[in-house]
């Protein structure tokens, strides 16, 4: 069920949940403000793995948005095929998924991608607040000046993109950059999702479990 104060829009401004819209104010968030039973999933560069989204499925129980960072079905003529490749299975684990998904349309997805998913694929970004919490999420094949820049404009409290494969958590002039890295195809570490819960974001290993990262949002 998506929480009341959920807002997705993309570049275009065109609400997708109009029933949720809540305007955005400028002040910085505080991890007080974070509702403490929020649980967001967040992926990236699945490339048409359907095992990926099964795995990083089981922590994503409990959340109330998935967000998907793009890059979604097709692998890449760079990249080899993942594990667990199927990308019609994807098609239909991510169109009958019990959570919303936003996405962010990345560099190696087409349009018959987006035929093909039910939920919006939003490029070259989707700005969401839920629960107080302000996002902006984007493949970032743009690059990070970009992405700061974005989110100096809309005032987006936490940052989240992939296309690099590797996961990142920093936190720069009051925002948080998030890049849960991949779960398919990693580069220079495990294959990782991320989660933030409670006014934290984390990311999460995918062979064991664990935590490679972790971060309070806000002060």
């Amino acid at each position: 069920m998506v929480a009341q104060a959920a807002v997705v829009v993309n570049n275009l401004g065109n609400f997708f949940w109009q029933e949720f819209m809540v305007p955005w104010r400028m002040e910085k968030v505080t991890r007080r403000e974070v509702a403490k039973d929020l649980k967001i999933g967040i992926i990236s560069d699945t490339h048409g793995s359907a095992l990926a989204w099964d795995e990083a499925s089981k922590y994503f129980q409990g959340s109330q948005l998935v967000l998907h960072g793009g890059d979604v079905l097709y692998h890449g003529p760079r990249n080899p095929l993942p594990q667990g490749h199927g990308p019609m299975r994807l098609v239909e684990l991510l169109n009958a998924s019990p959570w919303p998904v936003v996405i962010s349309q990345g560099n190696c997805d087409a349009q018959i991608d987006l035929e093909l998913l039910s939920w919006p694929v939003n490029q070259p970004y989707a700005l969401v607040k839920i629960e107080g919490l302000k996002i902006l999420l984007s493949h970032g094949h743009l690059g990070e000046v970009q992405l700061e820049r974005w989110a100096q404009k809309f005032g987006a409290q936490l940052v989240v993109s992939g296309h690099t494969h590797q996961y990142k958590l920093m936190e720069r002039g009051g925002v948080v950059f998030l890049n849960p890295g991949s779960p398919s195809l990693p580069k220079g570490g495990p294959p990782s999702i991320a989660v933030v819960e409670a006014g934290v974001a984390k990311i999460i290993s995918l062979e064991d479990g664990s935590t490679l990262a972790m971060l309070a949002l806000g002060s």
